[in-house]
């Protein structure tokens, strides 16, 4: 069956965010996006074609166009049908690789420099498991894995690159970086630098190298500071001194023309001017001055003090010399292989030590304790005895009361009460 006047048309997807990108996705190259067949016989076929431009923002999908079609069989009846057309699109994987920044730009054989760079991914493609390889004659192999890339991304390498043979100056260097697509497919690309390899020196010989440049290179900063110091210093003193010196002649200039009592007038007005001031002042000297009396008197005050605890102690040029068991005023001797002798305190003792070296005075004085009865009361008395008739011998005594009646204590009244009597 012949059909005649046949029309296609075709409808594509509207794509865009905003009103300023909504568009077709695809549009004919050129012309309309209808075609036109005057008609096809019995069992025959047609040709048809047209060019489309895909938007250049779409991602990479396949995209559904509508095919409809209409056209009159021999009675010219008008039929129409539709159908569907997948086409996919496909992204161009768009990136750019920042220049290289080497650090540092010569290494020694075994040492290790740093690369690094930015990879931009300016397509509208994710890129999958990027990975950079470094290679060269000069170096050892080094691998960094960047990993995925979002469309609009930035990512990051960073390598470290081991010099392994010296080279004739800069050597060349290769990056290869790859990526996959959706499907897995494996791209590559590639870009060089130059790192320059140099035999390794010990850090002794290059300290002892280098020293002698830096030594004659160096600029005497030390000394150039010292006598610049010393200078400003010199001048300063100089025109403090000129100043002065004029200050000192106009005063004294002044002062010839003033009397004794222009200058009390004037103190007296300057205090009235001021008259908290003046107040401040003179209360700060009047407090100042106080606590410098005061200070003084405690300090002599407790001087005295102290000095007349110590006298009343026996003060600090008296010994008393006891033996171990000083109740009956007895010393012991050792006299070897555990043997000890009794010493006592007598006449020829006192002599003895009276003769020694910076000894004034030696005179025994002997204590004993005792219990004194009146009555029911009883007391503990402390009694000491010197020889009388030397008048340099100081004067101990202590007393020590434990008064009772019928195993009831007494106050300290009745204790006074008792000695009196």
């Amino acid at each position: 069956m012949k059909v005649s006047n046949m029309l296609f048309d075709l409808s594509a997807p509207t794509e865009g965010s905003d009103e300023q990108t909504t568009s077709p996705a695809f549009l004919p190259s050129s012309g309309a996006s209808s075609i036109y067949l005057d008609s096809i016989a019995p069992n025959g076929t047609a040709d048809i074609s047209i060019e489309l431009n895909a938007k250049s923002d779409l991602l990479q999908k396949p995209y559904s166009m509508e095919l409809s079609m209409k056209y009159e069989d021999p009675n010219a009846t008008q039929v129409e049908g539709s159908s569907s057309i997948s086409i996919p699109v496909k992204q161009d994987a768009r990136f750019e690789i920042s220049d290289f920044e080497i650090s540092p730009q010569s290494v020694a054989v075994g040492e290790e420099a740093n690369v690094m760079c930015s990879l931009y991914n300016l397509g509208r493609i994710k890129l999958y498991n990027v990975k950079a390889t470094f290679e060269g004659k000069n170096i050892k192999k080094s691998e960094v894995f960047i990993g995925n890339i979002e469309s609009g991304a930035t990512g990051s390498i960073d390598a470290m690159l081991e010099g392994k043979k010296i080279s004739d100056g800069p050597a060349k260097v290769t990056m290869t970086l790859s990526y996959e697509d959706e499907s897995g497919n494996i791209s590559t690309t590639t870009k060089d630098l130059n790192l320059e390899v140099t035999e390794k020196v010990d850090d002794d010989e290059a300290a002892a190298s280098d020293m002698p440049e830096e030594t004659q290179k160096s600029f005497p900063v030390i000394p150039v500071v010292i006598a610049a110091v010393v200078i400003v210093v010199v001048a300063a003193v100089v025109i403090l001194k000129k100043r002065k010196r004029n200050s000192w002649q106009r005063l004294k200039r002044r002062s010839c023309w003033m009397n004794w009592n222009d200058l009390l007038r004037m103190s007296i007005n300057s205090l009235r001017r001021r008259k908290l001031r003046t107040f401040l002042t003179v209360l700060g000297v009047l407090i100042g001055t106080a606590s410098i009396v005061v200070m003084i008197s405690l300090g002599l005050g407790m001087q005295q003090s102290l000095y007349k605890e110590v006298e009343q102690s026996g003060g600090l040029t008296s010994i008393t010399v006891t033996g171990s068991d000083n109740s009956d005023g007895m010393t012991t001797e050792s006299m070897g292989s555990g043997q000890e002798t009794e010493k006592r305190i007598d006449d020829q003792l006192v002599e003895k030590i009276s003769k020694m070296d910076h000894v004034k005075l030696a005179a025994p004085i002997y204590e004993t304790s005792v219990i004194l009865l009146k009555g029911s009361y009883m007391a503990q008395v402390q009694l000491q005895g010197n020889d009388t008739g030397r008048s340099e011998i100081p004067k101990y005594g202590s007393w020590r009361w434990n008064a009772s009646k019928d195993r009831n204590r007494t106050s300290g009244a009745d204790i006074r009460k008792w000695r009196d009597h």
